[in-house]
């Protein structure tokens, strides 16, 4: 009877320290898993490959509507797009602004605007047609959200106030070399004064 108990009791000893000899692979494992399961986490690990956005790689011409849907022109393979403008063009005129107009490819000028799309306004109850320089305008009024949230973002992360760089006296160093200055009958303003001298804070610093 000993002996079977006995028996049992190393089973169970055994079968103890295998399961606490497992334990931790286990919880590593679980940890693994949730991880990769994060996108984040993915993403820096490399499991998730993201390609880059085109339209913000390689800027292209909007979309036109061509002036009859029903005389299009013929597909031609490899050509260049029609409303596409040559780089000397959009070079002129960003330089000149709107008093140059864009020569697409072929040698055409841009219109200013197709029946479909004088349709397509008149419809909206724009009767004074499009605001000349409206696009200007949206990316400035982009372009200053983007720096007011940029600004807000950096408020956030780096709350700290930075204090410029100086330097001031070395009270104590001074107090010394005036003494020293006194006593062996030198004028004070002899010599170099002891500064302290101002770093820039760390971004964390004072947190811990």
């Amino acid at each position: 009877m000993l002996s079977f108990a006995s028996s049992i009791a190393r089973r169970s000893t055994r079968s103890l320290g295998r399961a606490l000899g497992r334990g931790p692979l286990l919880g590593l494992a679980l940890v693994a898993l949730a991880l990769t399961g994060c996108t984040d986490v993915r993403r820096s690990i490399g499991l998730d490959r993201t390609s880059p956005d085109e339209f913000t790689v390689v800027s292209r011409a909007p979309l036109t509507m061509p002036p009859s849907l029903t005389r299009l022109p013929e597909p031609r393979p490899g050509a260049a797009r029609p409303q596409d403008a040559t780089s000397s063009a959009v070079a002129a005129a960003s330089v000149f602004g709107g008093s140059s107009r864009a020569t697409a490819a072929g040698g055409r000028t841009a219109t200013a605007g197709t029946a479909g799309e004088s349709a397509l306004i008149a419809q909206a109850g724009a009767k004074g047609g499009i605001e000349p320089g409206i696009r200007n305008k949206v990316d400035q009024e982009t372009t200053q959200l983007v720096v007011a949230d940029k600004s807000w973002i950096d408020s956030l992360l780096f709350w700290q106030t930075q204090e410029q760089p100086y330097e001031i006296v070395d009270p104590k160093k001074e107090n010394q070399r005036l003494r020293e200055a006194q006593a062996t009958g030198k004028a004070l303003n002899d010599g170099t004064v002891p500064t302290i001298e101002r770093k820039r804070r760390a971004p964390l610093e004072g947190l811990f």
